[in-house]
């Protein structure tokens, strides 16, 4: 399955030392797109499910999320993928 997003970060518990963030929306990420919110993002971080939506622009704020599918074992926090999904959404608006 090919994604839209794709996040490599430091992740000490796996070997290589690097975790995967995999991700689709159902929108394009895009300056142009008018209607990009609510912008919900599902895919896998290390081979485990995780589904959010993104309900306003305000995305470096976890209250801006609701996370519906989150692994209990997940090595990043909430608000460590919060901070990756930020800078690639300023990233690609820029």
């Amino acid at each position: 399955m090919s994604y839209q997003i794709k996040i490599e970060f430091d992740d000490y518990t796996r070997r290589k030392n690097i975790g995967y963030l995999y991700l689709n929306t159902d929108k394009t990420i895009s300056p142009y797109n008018r209607d990009l919110y609510p912008l919900s993002f599902k895919g896998l971080i290390n081979g485990s499910s995780i589904a959010f939506i993104l309900k306003n622009p305000n995305s470096d704020f976890i209250e801006s999320y609701d996370f519906i599918d989150f692994p209990e074992n997940s090595y990043l926090t909430k608000n460590e993928i919060i901070r990756l999904i930020h800078n690639h959404i300023n990233k690609t608006m820029d």
